[in-house]
């Protein structure tokens, strides 16, 4: 039989553990915003690269040659130009210019479903629209690396061609 006294001590003892496990979840809920914020940023149930390049009306890489702010397609945009070395879907000439969402190097903020897209760096890119077309969120639009992952995205595309001169 538990008396009042060890009644009032476990009705207290509880009321600290949970004030206890609310501080512990407050500190997780604000340090996965603080610390992880790219977490939240665009979440994408595991689309593979067949069925991304099926979606995409051009697949291709290349090396960015120039980038600057666009509104084109949306606002507070980038156009990318891409000199292309690759194509596995679309037409596509040696240059290729596509729209993506705003990046950290031409603002003061980015979107965070987009690459950030470097200058002079290599990428295989997985792009959607006719006229201006946009990288495709969640693609497996990605800067090419030639580790393990950049020969698997590769090997997933098969050879591709090569892109044919303007004449």
């Amino acid at each position: 039989m538990v008396t009042i006294d060890q009644g009032a001590w476990l009705l207290a003892r509880g009321n600290k553990m949970i004030m206890l496990i609310g501080r512990v979840f407050i500190v997780i809920v604000v340090s996965l915003f603080v610390f992880n914020i790219e977490a939240f940023a665009c979440t994408c149930g595991g689309v593979t690269v067949a069925e991304t390049k099926e979606d995409a009306n051009v697949v291709f890489s290349g090396k960015i040659i120039k980038k600057i702010k666009s509104d084109a397609v949306e606002k507070s945009g980038v156009e990318v130009t891409f000199q292309v070395d690759r194509i596995w879907k679309g037409k596509v000439g040696p240059t290729i210019k596509i729209y993506s969402g705003a990046t950290s190097d031409l603002y003061d903020f980015m979107d965070l479903c987009s690459p950030e897209f470097e200058l002079d760096d290599r990428y295989v890119v997985f792009a959607k629209g006719g006229n201006l077309l946009t990288n495709m969120v969640c693609s497996h639009t990605t800067k090419f690396e030639n580790g393990k992952e950049g020969k698997a995205l590769l090997d997933k595309l098969g050879r591709g061609t090569r892109p044919r001169r303007k004449d």
